[in-house]
């Protein structure tokens, strides 16, 4: 296994960006993630997937949630390894929502 200078096994992985179609009304709230990964979504939303993928793009986690405005949304991260993953959410029609780089400590 070799990593580049970025610490990246996939080439690239640095270049991910966030990314906000909705402007800033969905937003991961803690980076870096301890024990807690926490969503704030000021939009109404049905039917949106939340991946996270890790560095190798190998999908840990793919779960179907309902979106509401105002409100915060906690997944419990104890169980991913100390690293660096992609957080997507997106519509069933695979429209982005929102994607952004996170560390787990």
């Amino acid at each position: 296994m070799h990593l580049d200078y970025d610490g990246c096994l996939v080439p690239g992985c640095n270049t991910i960006t966030k990314a906000e179609p909705y402007g800033n009304i969905i937003r991961l709230l803690t980076n870096p993630v301890s024990n807690n990964l926490v969503i704030k979504s000021e939009v109404n939303a049905d039917d949106v997937f939340m991946e996270i993928i890790d560095i190798t793009g190998n999908v840990i986690v793919k779960r179907k949630m309902n979106l509401l405005a105002n409100s915060e949304y906690v997944w419990f991260a104890s169980d991913l390894q100390t690293g660096v993953y992609v957080l997507n959410l997106y519509t069933k029609n695979k429209q982005i929502l929102y994607a952004e780089k996170f560390i787990k400590s």
